[in-house]
């Protein structure tokens, strides 16, 4: 049984590592947030959006509610734990966009720049690495009554030249189908499930693959709910890959993740003009390289860009001559 590294942190960088390398931030654009008042927990809080709740390393399913039609994310989303892990800080930037109320559309890429705190030298190699484009399409209730049902299909592909120890070198295409359902005598709680498949080919950039990644086409099953109470979302995730169906080699990927996201109440937060979310989980996977264990901490970061584009046309504005 193998622990994963991020629960080791060693050497005399770890005290610096550990504040910073849990830590993921995300600063996007989007509609209007509730406004700050002296309101505690126990106001409802407005609801979080399903793009909201997706937080890398927390909680990874695609769920079928998409962006507002006309809504504009901008991602930026920088790596910290890079600076335990690799030599390399990754960096992705980009856009999600709503073309319809029930259609939205991602493109993406991937920065690094070597961050100095390892063998590398500081911005020593700087980069692209990859490039991910995205859509999902909302379909309702199309399947069964009171389930919602969206198709989606995600593109990556590695770019440049960038360091083995942050790309696997492979080209995926990966359409998906996701259901997500509210229980009838418990509203608060969703239970979702997806499948799909992950179309992998090699590419002329070279990479490693990561531990307990399959290195191959696969089929891919998740399963799980999402319970909110008031500012808090409790998550479980369930998944199984498999390369058996459609892959050329016979491997098997198993993994558990529960996760916490946490809504920060608008009065704590500075100016009251941005939705701060805290997120934790843990994870188990079972795969061909041993037992991974791991846990991880993000804070996303949703500012309204609409509303500080007013205010500082508005102070403009009234700006004496």
């Amino acid at each position: 049984m193998n622990l994963s590294k991020s629960l080791k942190p060693s050497g005399r960088l770890a005290h610096i590592a550990v504040a910073l390398g849990l830590v993921a931030t995300a600063v996007r654009g989007e509609g209007e947030l509730a406004p700050a008042s002296l309101a505690t927990d126990a106001r409802p809080a407005p609801p979080l959006a399903d793009s909201a709740l997706k937080i890398g390393g927390i909680f990874s399913t695609s769920l079928p509610v998409t962006e507002r039609k006309n809504s504009l994310r901008l991602i930026f989303h920088p790596h910290f734990g890079d600076l335990i892990h690799h030599d390399f800080l990754r960096i992705p930037l980009g856009i999600r966009y709503g073309i319809t109320q029930h259609w939205e559309v991602t493109a993406d890429t991937t920065a690094y720049l070597a961050h100095g705190l390892g063998d590398a030298s500081f911005a020593s190699k700087i980069g692209l690495s990859s490039v991910h484009l995205g859509s999902k399409l909302n379909l309702g209730n199309v399947v069964w009554d009171d389930w919602q049902t969206a198709v989606g299909i995600d593109f990556f592909t590695p770019v440049g030249h960038p360091p083995t120890e942050i790309t696997d070198g492979m080209e995926h295409v990966a359409p998906y189908v996701t259901f997500s359902h509210h229980l009838e005598n418990l509203p608060a709680v969703r239970i979702f499930w997806s499948t799909g498949v992950d179309i992998v080919t090699t590419s002329h950039v070279p990479g490693l693959r990561p531990e307990n990644e399959l290195g191959d086409s696969s089929n891919q099953f998740t399963g799980g709910f999402v319970w909110d109470h008031g500012r808090t979302h409790t998550t479980l995730e369930a998944s199984y890959a498999t390369t058996r169906l459609i892959g050329d080699i016979d491997r098997d990927v198993f993994s558990l993740r529960p996760g916490l996201v946490w809504e920060v109440p608008p009065q704590w937060v500075p100016g009251g003009r941005a939705r701060w979310l805290i997120g934790a989980g843990l994870r188990a996977t079972f795969g061909p390289d041993g037992t991974d264990f791991g846990a991880s901490m993000k804070v996303r970061v949703d500012a309204n860009l609409k509303r500080w584009w007013r205010s500082s046309t508005r102070k403009d504005a009234i700006k004496p001559r």
